[in-house]
């Protein structure tokens, strides 16, 4: 309380605490505990930025492989179009070979018949003019 003076008794300001031995040590083991607790979170926090720089890293990783990918993929896309082109011009040339083939079928037929007609047409004058 106050004096008239507006002081405190000393009396009023200091209060008796007891504390027992067992109350000590629970203090003591949770001071202990906080300073713990606030290593552990010092580390977790620290763990944690390091997980996310690596789970970053891995991000871009995967951002560097989907778009290397994505460029393969284009890659092998023009390829096949190449090779249906190719394709497409081989069976073109096909065709044209077996048009071709049989254009020197029909050539060889010709020449062996009008060889044949010129033997036959020089046997057959040979012999009528021996024969007169």
């Amino acid at each position: 309380m106050m004096n008239c003076f507006g002081q405190l008794n000393p009396s009023d300001s200091i209060k008796k605490v007891s504390v027992t031995r067992g109350a000590l040590s629970r203090l003591y083991s949770a001071a202990i505990q906080r300073d713990i607790l606030a290593e552990k979170i010092g580390l977790l926090i620290a763990d944690t930025a390091l997980l996310n720089k690596r789970i970053f890293s891995k991000q871009e990783q995967i951002l560097l492989l989907e778009s290397i990918h994505e460029h393969n993929q284009n890659i092998i896309k023009a390829m096949k179009v190449q090779l249906d082109l190719l394709n497409d011009e081989k069976l073109v040339f096909k065709e044209q070979l077996n048009s071709y083939e049989k254009l020197l079928r029909k050539e060889k037929r010709k020449r062996f018949l009008v060889s044949v007609a010129g033997i036959l047409t020089t046997g057959i004058t040979s012999y009528l003019l021996l024969k007169k």
